[in-house]
């Protein structure tokens, strides 16, 4: 494995696992804080009304009727981001799920808050939820459980079922599938090349 990609993964790592504690907070919060759904959840709903964007409309109506029971919804799953992204586990279902939360997050609140429409207040309102998803993309396709998380435990059973080196240490996971398959060909299939002087000679 080239270093560069070792520094990369072992970065990607150390986001996951941050990300995922951040993750587990905001659970945690809605599912165990009472207040929360009080004097944060339910109000900061009702302003987000005049801001939700018009294909999502019906989104708000129908988490409105039932706040409290959405409360809980929208706590697991931010419990179960965190404890994948902390765990290393499932950390590509985790990232799809995350990224369609930040869709539904941003589609929440499209519209700025202010009575005048402005273009720099749209992009600040929208950075962080952009950002975080493209954050849960390139954890999802960078495969950033494989480091510090069960994942690695996930690929070690994976490699002894099938029986390929693919993602075994000292293989680029940059690398597709076909070119692992090549390489492990090579590798134990020793082939003789023959010395050019030894034919002129013959």
């Amino acid at each position: 494995m080239r270093y560069s990609e070792q520094r990369l993964r072992r970065i990607l790592a150390l986001v996951r696992i941050a990300l995922g504690a951040v993750y587990i907070t905001y659970g945690y919060t809605k599912l165990f804080d009472t207040a929360y759904y009080e004097y944060i959840f339910v109000p900061r709903l009702s302003t987000w009304e005049n801001m939700v964007a018009p294909w999502y409309g019906w989104a708000w109506q129908v988490i409105w009727a039932h706040t409290h029971r959405w409360e809980l919804f929208f706590g697991t799953v931010e419990m179960f981001i965190g404890v994948a992204l902390l765990l290393g586990l499932a950390t590509r279902p985790a990232c799809l799920v995350g990224m369609l939360y930040m869709f539904h997050r941003l589609s929440l609140t499209w519209y700025p808050d202010d009575q005048l429409f402005e273009l720099y207040r749209f992009i600040e309102l929208h950075i962080e939820q952009v950002g975080l998803g493209c954050v849960f993309l390139l954890l999802g396709f960078g495969h950033a459980g494989d480091i510090w998380g069960l994942g690695a435990l996930y690929h070690r059973i994976r490699l002894r079922l099938r029986g390929s080196r693919a993602r075994a240490a000292g293989y680029s996971y940059f690398d597709d599938e076909i070119s692992a398959q090549q390489r492990d060909v090579t590798d134990t299939v020793d082939v003789e090349v023959p010395n050019s002087e030894s034919q002129k000679s013959a």
